[in-house]
């Protein structure tokens, strides 16, 4: 058996299937990132900067596109550097990487008041979660989006929409 199958295997195990998607982020636009099928379990989900943000102030949010349910509160990301980290931590009402934290260079984590958490996604009518950009016009910034997941029943699945 080689590393790197051994590797998934224990990441499956222990955090689910792993799936990723690149987005150039536009203002004021809505980018499809990912698409729910069922009832899902979302055990972690990332982004890191991979395309140098310019000095123009931008928010991003992601929701769930149809209901406009939010995932992660919007956050500011000026000037962002390649390899910044945002960390989804699970509850809506915060910004990405914790309220009163700021994304880091290669490193994410939540602040003790705002632990990350898994949170459940019943994607019966197929949801779609969505990045949403404000403010700047940032058009070089790019976030490579991962979503880990365990799927709850027979069928259900998350893609890169």
């Amino acid at each position: 058996m080689s590393e790197l199958s051994q590797a998934k295997r224990v990441r499956e195990t222990a955090l689910g299937v792993k799936v990723t998607k690149t987005a150039a982020v536009d203002n004021n636009t809505g980018i499809d990132l990912f698409t729910v099928t069922g009832e899902n379990l979302i055990t972690l989900m990332y982004g890191i900067v991979t395309g140098v943000s310019d000095a123009t102030v931008e928010t991003i949010a992601l929701n769930e596109k149809a209901s406009s349910v939010i995932i992660a509160a919007a956050t500011t990301v000026t000037s962002d550097a390649v390899g910044e980290v945002y960390l989804v931590v699970g509850d809506g009402t915060v910004i990405l990487n914790g309220t009163g934290n700021v994304p880091h260079l290669k490193t994410a984590y939540g602040l003790a008041a705002s632990n990350h958490s898994h949170w459940i996604m019943d994607g019966q009518d197929g949801l779609i979660i969505e990045l949403t950009a404000t403010d700047g016009g940032d058009a070089t910034l790019a976030i490579k989006w991962t979503i880990l997941y365990v799927p709850l029943e027979v069928g259900s699945s998350i893609v890169a929409a």
